[in-house]
């Protein structure tokens, strides 16, 4: 197993709050090919939270250290881009969060038993919403 791997799982296993974020992060992360701006993914993790019951975060600022911490472990890259935006009819710039081997980690992450949770959860909310929609 690579050193990687081995950061990986412990990060997804971790009883430590501040490491689970990092775990969420990259589950998160996962469900979107390993690729979101920032914006999308503070969106995304309390979805992921909502959805599993769990708390969500409280402040935002935890979400963009977690996001540090896991670029200093270069697990992950960042990149400052500019994102159009159909609001403000222009562009803004914004971090671009992405993970760094895609292949290693995905394949681990993606046999996580909390994103396998989470995943059959959205399926079951997405199928209640269809039914109501007949």
């Amino acid at each position: 197993m690579s050193e990687l791997e081995t950061k990986v799982l412990g990060l997804l296993s971790s009883e430590d709050e501040f490491e689970q974020l990092m775990g969420d992060v990259l589950r998160v992360l996962a469900l979107y090919n390993g690729v979101l701006w920032s914006s999308e993914l503070r969106r995304e993790l309390f979805t992921f939270h909502s959805a599993l019951g769990e708390k969500g975060i409280e402040d935002v600022k935890n979400i963009d250290s977690a996001v540090s911490k896991l670029v200093e472990m270069e697990i992950l890259k960042t990149d400052e881009r500019l994102k159009a935006s159909l609001a403000d009819k222009g562009f803004t710039k914004e971090l671009l969060i992405f993970i760094t081997n895609q292949e290693v980690i995905r394949s681990i992450i993606l046999k996580d038993s909390k994103l396998k949770k989470f995943i059959a959860e959205r399926e079951r909310i997405f199928g209640e919403l269809l039914k109501r929609k007949r």
